[in-house]
Formats: C-alpha cells, structure tokens, sequence
C-alpha cells in the first residue's frame, strides 16, 4: 500500500509539473514532454511486462486531469512497446555513451505524439484549414525547439525516475525481508 501511495505521488508530481511549467515552453501546450520522457525511462529501467503497471496509471491519470479522451493511454501503450522492442532488438544498454539515441527516441516519439493526436483526435477535424495547420505542425520551429527541450529533459528526468526506481526497490527489497 506504501508503494502504491509513493507512485501515487512521483505521477501526479510529473503530472502537475507538465501542467504547471512545461505547458508554456513547448511549442503545442498538448505535447506531454515529460509524461513521453518519463515513459521511456520506466520502460528502459523496468522489465517489459512489468513496465505496464506504470505506464497504464500515469497515462489514464494524465487523460483524467487533461480531460483528454485517451489519448495519452493508447498512445504510451503503442510507445513503450516500441522502446522495449528497440532495445531488445538492437541490445542497447541503458549507458550514457547511449544517451543520444534515447534522447532521439524521446523526440520521435513526442513528434510521433503529436501527429497521433493532429490525425486521430479532435485537432484534425475540429479545424477549417487542415493544410494550414498541418503545415504549422511540420515548420522548423516546432521540432528544434521540441528536441532542444527533450535534451535537458532527458538528463533531468533520467536522474529523477533512476532515482525513483532504486528507492521502491529498495523498500520492496526492506518489505520482503521484514516479511522472511
């Protein structure tokens, strides 16, 4: 019950943190940065299955506080399996000499989230002039100043989820003793 209260807790911190501050950096106030980051971490840092018991909360709680209409679950799905298939099929660890190739998987992905929303949801059909808008999605600005802030992103969240991580393991590691 205690671990479940401190995910509890790191999620609605990433939460509120993508709300309160990065709305107003990224180039679409949409585009989850953090939440997309954080993902890609848990699903580097925990096995594959298990990955799921994260990913699945922090999306639904993300679509709940956003009013989104499942976006952000469908979408972390389809992005966590992806990343775990990278990294199965290329055998990369999770070094920092391999850190440029998960910050470019990390900008892939919020591209590949915006596009996911532009062309499934709302946005798309909610707007007159799509070509207009398409073209405003794909302009330079948009992906420069969305990789430049994946970067210190990256860095930041990898110290705070590794981090995150190695405690819940060490209070499951405390639990199981305490139990033997």
């Amino acid at each position: 019950m205690k671990i479940l209260i401190f995910y509890l807790l790191f999620f609605l911190g990433l939460i509120i943190f993508q709300i309160s501050f990065l709305d107003i950096l990224t180039p679409s106030p949409t585009l989850p940065l953090i939440i997309l980051i954080s993902l890609i971490h848990f699903s580097l840092l925990v096995p594959f299955p298990q990955v799921f018991y994260r990913t699945i909360p922090l999306s639904l709680l993300f679509d709940i506080i956003t009013a989104s209409p499942g976006i952000m679950t469908l979408y972390s799905i389809l992005l966590v399996y992806i990343v775990g298939s990278f990294t199965k099929r290329f055998f990369v660890d999770n070094h920092i000499s391999f850190s440029l190739f998960y910050i470019v998987i990390a900008f892939i992905g919020s591209i590949g989230f915006s596009l996911f929303s532009f062309f499934f949801f709302a946005e798309f059909f909610a707007r007159e002039d799509k070509n207009l808008a398409f073209s405003l999605f794909l302009s330079s600005q948009h992906f420069l100043l969305t990789f430049l802030l994946c970067i210190p992103l990256f860095i930041l969240l990898l110290y705070v989820v590794r981090s995150f991580t190695r405690y819940i393991q060490l209070i499951e590691d405390t639990v199981s003793k305490n139990i033997r």
